[in-house]
């Protein structure tokens, strides 16, 4: 001591001091600094593990109207399936009724020509009749003429005679006229056999065009009949075909509803994914603070013994410059 300046000395023990002042409240910062982070990390962890449950929530949500969506969904689209399938079902029934429609048609349209071309021929038949008649008839007139003028003829023979000499009459050799009266009389018989035959004929070909007649108009009401049937059948298939048409789009967007909800179920999925996976990072986080937690009494307990051991020192410094001083004043300095 004596060979220093105590002056010096004042200032390097000052320096020290003041350097573990500045080290003891390093010391305290820094507690209260890990003390701080460490509550921090405790916030934020208490946070993160808040906003992970919020997010599983929020997932379990999202997953339960999903679900539920989903169901609506299969409901919707068993009903479209439904739907769609008695769409098709009563379309190809009213295809199947136009193509019967159609067969008919042909059948009743093929009938009316035969009945057609049968009354024609009923019609022909008739008129050959009615002129076989016609000329029977003239015949019978013609017969019935000759005989009446064989007859006239005999008639007059008999009653022609000559008168001779004595008085006696003499009457004509009327065998020709006879004669003629019989082949009259078989031409008429012959004739009025022709006319009722010719006769039998026509009322026969009447009765055919009659009958002909009520096959075509037979076949026209059928004809009628099967072209409005057609004509309904297409009808119907115009109603069956809209309504197969709304039944396909039905469906597509039902398969469009199915497609986007699987994509968001696919989406929640990985929302899941990353909610457990936000939960184990919260909960290693959550770990991890704690072992800080656990490990900050052994740091404190470390910071605060070598917070006493700055104190003793400062104490002892501060005694030294203490002593410094007083040998100072000694030395009148």
């Amino acid at each position: 001591m004596a060979g220093s300046d105590p002056r010096q000395l004042l200032i390097v023990v000052d320096a020290l001091t003041q350097s573990i002042e500045r080290w003891l409240y390093s010391f305290a910062s820094a507690e209260e600094n890990v003390r701080r982070g460490l509550q921090d990390a405790q916030d934020a962890g208490r946070q993160l593990l808040d906003q992970t449950r919020q997010a599983r929530e929020a997932v379990e949500d999202l997953q339960s109207r999903t679900a539920a969506a989903t169901e609506r969904v299969d409901v919707t689209r068993s009903d479209s399936d439904k739907a769609l399938a008695l769409a098709q079902k009563a379309d190809r029934r009213a295809l199947d009724a136009i193509g019967r429609g159609q067969t008919r048609l042909a059948e009743w349209q093929a009938g009316l020509a035969r009945a057609e071309e049968s009354l024609a021929l009923a019609q022909r038949l008739l008129a050959e009749a009615q002129r076989q008649l016609a000329a029977a008839q003239a015949m019978l007139a013609a017969a019935q003429y000759e005989l009446s003028s064989a007859g006239s003829a005999l008639t007059a023979c008999l009653s022609s005679y000559t008168v001779d000499q004595q008085g006696n009459r003499h009457y004509r050799n009327c065998s020709g006229e006879r004669a003629r009266v019989e082949r009259a009389q078989a031409a008429v018989h012959a004739a009025q056999h022709e006319v009722a035959v010719a006769r039998t004929r026509v009322d026969m070909a009447a009765a055919r065009v009659a009958r002909a007649r009520a096959v075509v108009q037979r076949c026209q009401a059928g004809l009628d009949k099967a072209g409005r049937l057609l004509t309904d059948a297409r009808a119907n298939r115009l109603l069956t075909g809209d309504a197969l048409q709304l039944g396909l789009e039905a469906h597509a967007v039902a398969d469009q509803a199915a497609h986007r909800l699987q994509l968001a179920a696919d989406e929640v999925a990985h929302l899941d994914q990353l909610a457990g996976q936000a939960e184990s990072f919260a909960a290693s986080t959550a770990d991890l603070i704690a072992a800080a937690a656990d490990q900050l009494p052994a740091l404190a307990a470390h910071l605060q013994e070598h917070q006493e051991q700055g104190a003793q020192g400062r104490l002892d410094l501060e005694l030294t410059e203490l002593q410094l001083r007083q040998f100072d004043r000694a030395d009148g300095l």
